[in-house]
């Protein structure tokens, strides 16, 4: 049976086995389908009490406000529901994920569950960090997975950013044969590459124009500040935690925070970066329009030997477009060929949901009740008067009247005699 070490030890497969998280993506992606449609659902729920409990209107301006009322309670319900859903988003992502732990794993559902302010969370990693009895230990990790989830909610316009860089990388390394132990902790690092941007502030991250020269240097400072709070998985990262603090040197030594160049770059952060770049050209992003996955690629082989290890542009180049637009997802192809922008979720659900009213009401499924139909005015009693009965006795039925004599045969006069 195969052994792996991990701080020292052996390690057996079976056990190795049992401390990763197997990716649920069918479960992942119904969840995925429940945050869209509920808020729909929620949104004509709403409008369909409203219409129960809202008077008849009678004339076309009563008519109007009640249609008004009506689909405002329906994006009243959209957004609430939509709201409630959210809190979901971070259980999708982490069942999507397929992760390899140094311990036994924490529950998906209690991560995703438990709340905390950012200052909290990181002011226990960095106790974390000094104390190295809290290294790798469990409490600690769900610190990072806890942080991980919020900056979805941080920097919405990046939404699902580290997952997609995270699913890259899989493809990537499987496509350059690297043991499944680097692999397993690439895949980390690619997960915490941008940990840092949740201690950059918000305003910051959503500007869609240039920056100015203080808010520049505050994103430039995200790698090593990322470096920091994931300091609970250095150890058992090993060299692979540098690619969280090396994703944004470039191979010809113009990168930052330090300017490494070529081999001195970590193997992780060679392939994060490649991955990185490819995902913010494909994905949704207010700065720039969105590129098609061929424009992407040219731009990668452009730029190898410059910014990013030609060797790892190669292999990334050799995966199949197929493949990559099932990741970047088939919604970004479209948009990137149509120059579209997708709305956000919240927005989606709430067009939606008043679009379903609208149509509703269309289809005479909805709608304000008709008018009851005034009922015919009643027609004048007419009072029968019933005869006085008889003061003489009926004759019985089995005594029936004598008929009348026949009348006799009319007789014409004798004939005169002749004469």
């Amino acid at each position: 049976m195969g052994t792996g070490v991990r701080d020292g030890g052996d390690v057996t497969e079976g056990e190795d086995q049992q401390r990763r998280w197997r990716a649920r993506p069918w479960a992942a992606r119904l969840l995925g389908w429940a945050m869209v449609l509920l808020p729909v659902v929620g949104g004509f729920a709403l409008a369909l009490l409203a219409t129960r409990l809202l008077p008849v209107p009678d004339g076309l301006f009563r008519t109007i406000a009640w249609w008004v009322v009506v689909v405002g309670a329906s994006v009243l319900g959209a957004l609430a529901t939509e709201r409630l859903t959210r809190r979901a988003a971070p259980l999708r992502t982490l069942l999507g994920a397929s992760l390899a732990f140094p311990g036994k794993p924490p529950s998906r559902v209690r991560v995703a569950a438990r709340r905390a302010s950012t200052s909290q969370l990181l002011e226990r990693l960095e106790e974390a960090r000094v104390d190295a009895r809290a290294t790798g230990d469990a409490e600690s990790l769900t610190r990072v997975l806890i942080l991980i989830t919020a900056l979805q909610a941080h920097d919405p316009r990046t939404r699902g950013h580290a997952e997609r860089v995270r699913m890259l990388c899989d493809m990537l390394t499987e496509e350059m044969d690297l043991p499944e132990h680097d692999r397993d902790r690439i895949r980390w690092a690619a997960l915490l590459h941008d940990l840092g941007k949740i201690d950059v502030a918000a305003e910051t991250l959503r500007r869609a124009g240039p920056l100015e020269d203080e808010e520049w240097a505050s994103v430039r400072q995200h790698p090593e500040r990322g470096m920091a709070m994931s300091a609970p998985l250095h150890d058992w990262l090993g060299p692979h935690a540098d690619g969280i603090i090396q994703h944004h040197e470039r191979y010809d030594g113009t990168g930052y925070p330090t300017g490494l160049e070529g081999e001195e770059i970590s193997q992780a952060a060679r392939i994060i970066a490649v991955v990185d770049a490819f995902e913010v050209m494909t994905g949704p992003r207010l700065y720039q329009p969105r590129r098609t996955v061929q424009e992407a690629r040219q731009e990668l082989v452009a730029n190898a030997g410059t910014q990013f290890d030609p060797h790892v542009v190669r292999s990334f180049v050799n995966l199949s477009v197929r493949r990559l637009v099932g990741v970047t997802g088939m919604a970004s192809a479209v948009g990137a060929l149509a120059g579209v922008q997708p709305p956000p979720p919240s927005a989606a659900s709430t067009v939606v949901a008043g679009t379903a009213v609208v149509a509703a009401g269309a289809l005479g499924v909805m709608g304000p009740p008709a008018q009851p139909l005034p009922l015919p005015a009643p027609s004048p009693t007419v009072e029968v008067v019933e005869a006085a009965p008889s003061s003489e006795p009926a004759a019985p039925d089995d005594d029936p009247q004598p008929a009348a004599p026949p009348a006799a045969p009319a007789t014409s006069p004798p004939a005169a005699p002749p004469t």
